[in-house]
């Protein structure tokens, strides 16, 4: 069993009005026993918009039968214009670390850059382009991803406190 307890706590270079919307992704041997594995934040505003504090909490259970598929944490970032439009403005994922304790995730963010005109709209309308298919954020990345044009966008910090359960056991060594 491994149970994360945590929270997404903050977004940095992503400007005003922006939520997180969260899911930890796991393997075909994993299982939810208790708890959410996915969420969506609150709207942060900031002081000039530099840092977006959300404090969400997570707190999910798994049961396990192997290692492989380790649970990793997919973003999207959204904004909230002025005139009540909600945009995707990136995109990440990082892996949760598997050794018990404490940890702080730093996901690295990105967005898909578009045609000139697609830039010139989002840099003046705030329209960004956004990706059909959103499995190319982690399921796809290894085959698709090399086709994408992207920018770095901002990063969000999250904070796992994992811990397990039977591993000993079962001869799981965590030794990092």
């Amino acid at each position: 069993q491994v149970h994360l307890v945590g929270e997404i706590k903050l977004g940095l270079g992503f400007g005003d009005g922006v939520s997180c919307k969260w899911k930890i992704d796991h393997g075909k041997h994993w299982g939810v026993l208790e708890g959410a594995s996915d969420g969506h934040t609150q709207t942060a505003y900031g002081p000039e918009g530099l840092v977006a504090v959300w404090n969400h909490p997570i707190d999910v259970h798994y049961q396990t039968t192997s290692m492989q598929g380790w649970p990793k944490l997919v973003v999207q970032v959204q904004q909230l214009d002025e005139f009540g439009r909600v945009q995707v403005i990136a995109h990440g994922f990082a892996h949760i670390p598997c050794t018990p304790g404490t940890h702080e995730t730093v996901v690295s963010c990105w967005r898909a850059t578009g045609t000139q005109e697609e830039e010139l709209r989002a840099y003046f309308l705030n329209e960004y382009p956004v990706l059909l298919d959103e499995d190319l954020v982690y399921h796809k990345a290894t085959a698709y991803r090399h086709r994408l044009v992207t920018i770095p966008s901002g990063k969000v910090t999250a904070e796992f406190n994992v811990i397990t359960r039977y591993f000993g056991e079962h001869n799981v060594d965590q030794a990092s």
